[in-house]
């Protein structure tokens, strides 16, 4: 009889340990699966981030180099800029084109704001004119990068021209690049660059 109760009871113990090591290991697995998942979902989120922040890289430095280097002449422009003293504004040359990675980029569509009234008061209490780049021949249209990027990535971006106090002109270039050009549900990432020069 006493032979028969220890059985039992060896049986039940070894029993209790097995469901209490199976609970441990079930347990551990849950949690490492849960880690990769998050994981995998925080790498998903970063690769999309930076395929935004690549368009509007991208973007921001093709305007930046036709702002800076123009290769016609220093009297035609490739966006419109206010005026000094009130003489005309500089408006955009038709005949020079602006081409981002293969992609030709429109620049006749601007707007001139008086003191204080740009959207948003993004030009503050100076004059401005604001430039919303378009892939031609639609505006508006996003601009896409597929030629020289391996990704489905577009921006869409403005050039303003902002007049200041003492003759100088402050340019900023403003862009949003998207990770996805269709997708509804999609990343966005927005790159400011400013700098002021003289007219």
């Amino acid at each position: 009889m006493k032979l028969v109760k220890k059985k039992i009871f060896t049986r039940a113990f070894i029993l209790l340990i097995s469901v209490i090591i199976i609970s441990i290991i079930l347990t551990i697995g849950t949690g490492i699966i849960n880690i990769g998942v998050r994981e995998f979902l925080l790498s998903n989120i970063q690769r999309e981030s930076l395929e935004a922040f690549y368009a509007s890289d991208t973007m921001v430095d093709c305007i930046f180099a036709h702002d800076i280097n123009n290769p016609a002449s220093p009297a035609r422009v490739y966006f419109a800029s206010p005026s000094f003293l009130f003489l005309p504004a500089r408006l955009p040359d038709s005949s020079v084109t602006v081409n981002c990675g293969g992609t030709a980029i429109g620049t006749d569509h601007w707007t001139s704001y008086p003191v204080g009234t740009s959207p948003n008061n993004v030009c503050g209490s100076n004059f401005c004119i604001i430039t919303e780049l378009y892939k031609k021949p639609t505006f508006p249209s996003a601009i896409n990068f597929t030629s020289i990027l391996p990704i489905n990535v577009c921006a869409f971006a403005e050039v303003r021209k902002i007049s200041l106090p003492g003759g100088l002109e402050r340019t900023e270039i403003f862009a949003r690049g998207m990770n996805s050009c269709s997708e509804p549900k999609r990343v966005e990432r927005a790159l400011l660059l400013r700098w002021e020069s003289a007219p």
